[in-house]
């Protein structure tokens, strides 16, 4: 069983990835909206890459019955 301080940390971390998930979604709309399809996307991606991570550790909590505080 994970301890209440590392799970605590764990969901502070999938706070702040989840943030960057949607910083790098609300850049990615400012770049599509100046016609700058590549930069977008790019933004985009790293959004994607960022959602991942969260739900890397979401399910890792769940995995190990703890709840993910979300």
């Amino acid at each position: 069983m994970a301890s209440e301080r590392f799970v605590d940390a764990l969901n502070a971390q999938i706070a702040r990835e989840f943030a960057a998930s949607h910083q790098y979604v609300a850049v990615g709309t400012y770049y599509a909206a100046e016609t700058f399809p590549r930069l977008a996307e790019f933004f985009y991606e790293q959004a994607e890459e960022e959602r991942e991570h969260a739900l890397k550790m979401v399910n890792y909590l769940l995995d190990r019955n703890q709840q993910p505080d979300i």
